[in-house]
């Protein structure tokens, strides 16, 4: 199963728990829209007390919630299944990474801040930190991307 960042796992259970919005969540169970907003954009880290509250109701484990660990539902249904992997390929769309802009970026930086180095250590320095910046924040997409 593919690491989702804690947002995203957060707007996968609450999907696969059969609330197709977070306005027909928050409408049942009286949870602040700001809180629960922040909580599945990632603005804001939920408390233990909140990722059990969240786990409790949309009848996941707590440990995957909370870290990405494990499995996430003790009994799997087809639309359960179906809704985390939509999830998924929906999270690898919506941070596509300009991989080239990184990489001017980077170099620009290293000549503007570190003039030592020659040509060659700024490209493999450039490569490398793209690289590991691509897998850190999108191992989804930098995976797929890469299997070619």
């Amino acid at each position: 199963m593919k690491l989702l960042r804690l947002g995203a796992r957060l707007r996968a259970a609450r999907k696969a728990a059969g609330f197709k919005t977070a306005k027909a969540f928050l409408k049942k169970h009286h949870v602040p829209a700001s809180t629960y907003s922040q909580h599945e954009s990632g603005a804001r880290t939920p408390d233990d007390q909140a990722l059990k509250f969240y786990a409790k109701v949309f009848e996941v484990d707590f440990n995957w919630l909370k870290k990405g660990k494990g499995q996430p539902f003790k009994k799997i249904t087809a639309f359960k299944k179906e809704t985390l992997a939509e999830e998924s390929i929906e999270l690898s769309r919506k941070n596509p990474i300009d991989e080239a802009l990184l990489k001017k970026i980077l170099t620009r930086y290293i000549k503007i801040h570190a003039s030592p180095f020659s040509l060659s250590s700024i490209h493999v320095i450039t490569e490398a930190s793209a690289r590991a910046y691509c897998q850190h924040t999108n191992p989804i997409r930098f995976r797929v991307k890469n299997k070619n």
